[in-house]
């Protein structure tokens, strides 16, 4: 898929070295962030990538929240490698309507969902852009876990000046 400032690709991690973060066949997403020597399309994406990397780093480690696991560059881009999940929300609620009829689910949602968004806050990194197309989710048998991602507009300031922000 793609998102405003780059591109996320499936990965699955083939190598075999004792060395490897991942075991082999995980499953892993990978965004590619052009860098700041590449074309641009605007003169602040720099410090927007910088702020969205450090703020998803910062709260990274949370269970309800996208696990950042790598940030590799090259002379274009830097690549981010994360788990890959099922999908997102929207998709869950729209397309496949894991969620009619099922009020326990709905509830055990929205709690992963909050607990992710108060570590985020206890930790001074307000997301601004809730919305069902940013919580991926992964399907484990009756249990669906829940994973916040793309900090891209978030801040690191309790109050901020931006007037506008998320989606239109």
């Amino acid at each position: 898929g793609s998102g405003a400032f780059g591109r996320v690709h499936q990965a699955t991690f083939v190598g075999h070295h004792y060395y490897s973060p991942y075991p082999r066949d995980a499953r892993l997403a990978v965004k590619c962030l052009p860098r700041p020597s590449a074309p641009t399309p605007g003169p602040q994406r720099d410090s927007l990538q910088a702020r969205e990397l450090s703020s998803h780093l910062k709260v990274s480690s949370h269970p309800s929240i996208a696990t950042i696991h790598q940030v590799l560059f090259d002379k274009t881009y830097f690549y981010v490698v994360m788990d890959r999940y099922d999908g997102d929300l929207f998709e869950a609620i729209v397309d496949k309507g894991v969620f009619k009829d099922n009020d326990e689910l709905i509830k055990n949602v929205f709690l992963q969902i909050l607990e992710a968004v108060e570590f985020c806050h206890s930790n001074g990194v307000y997301h601004r852009d809730l919305k069902p197309r940013n919580v991926l989710y992964e399907q484990v048998g009756e249990q669906m876990n829940v994973r916040l991602r793309d900090f891209g507009l978030a801040t690191l300031n309790e109050v901020s000046n931006t007037i506008k922000c998320g989606t239109s």
